[in-house]
């Protein structure tokens, strides 16, 4: 993301869950909310309407509804689904995210939403058509751990101010 060159940059996870076609349904959101060139939009398996289909398994959808409560708890976010990988930030969003972001595990995009929220950068959840695929890596119970201990850092090192929203561990 810190070395792409277009003016909004999506980031979509490999196994094409993401209905790619919802990618005009976020640069809508987005040239919406878009503040001083700065801007992120969320997809979300959450939000469901007559036009949007979800497929995914009952467990997964109530491990997302106990991680959503533990992300707002923790973080102050209010969005339903901050793990699905389909994100869509402005170029200046992402150089000014991506470059302090400290976390590269599981819940790096919930960094990526607590840097937004401090930097002011406004954030919008979208619905789009997701498909739960085959073979996923994700071990749902033990990932969920390292996800809730990622979530703990994150709040934790960001309170003591130990991490600043204008660090830059990467540099460009």
């Amino acid at each position: 993301m810190l070395v792409a060159r277009g003016k909004h940059l999506l980031f979509a996870d490999a196994d094409g869950a993401s209905d790619i076609r919802c990618l005009g349904l976020l640069e809508s959101q987005l040239s919406k909310i878009r503040k001083s060139h700065k801007a992120m939009v969320v997809g979300s398996r959450n939000q469901v309407s007559s036009q949007l289909t979800r497929k995914r398994h009952p467990l997964r959808d109530f491990l997302n509804a106990c991680f959503g409560f533990f992300v707002k708890l923790m973080c102050g976010s209010d969005l339903q689904d901050t793990q699905c990988g389909f994100k869509l930030f402005t170029r200046e969003a992402a150089r000014k995210l991506f470059v302090a972001q400290h976390i590269e595990r599981w819940a790096f995009d919930v960094e990526l939403i607590y840097l937004a929220k401090i930097l002011n950068i406004p954030v919008k959840e979208v619905g789009i058509n997701w498909q739960e695929m085959p073979g996923s890596k994700v071990n749902v119970l033990l990932d969920s751990f390292k996800i809730a201990r990622d979530i703990l850092v994150i709040r934790l090192l960001y309170t003591l101010k130990l991490w600043s929203p204008h660090d830059t561990p990467y540099c460009l």
